[in-house]
């Protein structure tokens, strides 16, 4: 998972959540009062924020655990696949048949706990950032209503900002207060179903 992928692909999300969110409180005010702006640094709190730097290293520690378990497993199927190179002379075609088969299951199945895990870990993340973003608005809210603010907008849609209008500072002093770590949100295995038993006639469950 990549800084880009967090960095751009989700921020305008982000930023359209915020926006919208404070400005639909005061939208009744806004038609009778003055706008009043405020600008975030939306990309600036991703990259520096305590949460996103947490689940930054998450991140990393269990994308190097995966990287560890591919390779163990890379290397059993590229061994057996010279075991069975090898042994090419001395089997017969039906026994040749029947290995190389398995060995073609065997890459499958790797391939799809390959690729089973990269969407847990996707998924994991996205739900980390919905829950940061959930934050993220709270606090921009707060602040919106502290100081009378209608609407609050990212830096990188306007070319150029007052300092004056700039909140990013306060936001990431009280969102690092709120939300110091962030644990990655990986979704929930099923539990495995008892066994069913059929008794026969005449037959009692014991306990």
């Amino acid at each position: 998972m990549s800084k880009a992928r967090f960095s751009l692909a989700l921020v305008g999300a982000i930023v359209a959540a915020l926006v919208l969110g404070v400005s639909h409180a005061w939208a009744q005010k806004v038609a009778k009062d003055p706008v009043s702006f405020a600008v975030i640094d939306v990309q600036l709190i991703l990259n520096t924020s305590l949460a996103m730097k947490n689940v930054r290293e998450q991140l990393e520690q269990e994308r190097r655990r995966f990287q560890v378990s591919i390779a163990a497993e890379e290397k059993k199927l590229r061994d057996a696949g010279q075991k069975l190179a090898r042994r090419r002379g001395v089997l017969s075609p039906q026994a040749l048949a029947r290995r190389s088969q398995q060995l073609r299951n065997r890459m499958a199945l790797f391939q799809r706990r390959f690729q089973a895990k990269r969407r847990e870990i996707d998924q994991a993340f996205a739900a980390t950032l919905r829950e940061f973003e959930k934050e993220l608005k709270a606090v921009v809210a707060e602040i919106a209503r502290e100081r009378g603010y209608t609407v609050v907008l990212d830096r990188r849609q306007t070319p150029y900002v007052k300092p004056e209008l700039m909140i990013t500072t306060e936001t990431l002093t009280r969102l690092n207060k709120r939300l110091p770590v962030l644990k990655l949100k990986f979704p929930e295995k099923p539990k495995p179903r008892p066994p069913s038993v059929i008794l026969g006639p005449g037959l009692k469950k014991q306990n």
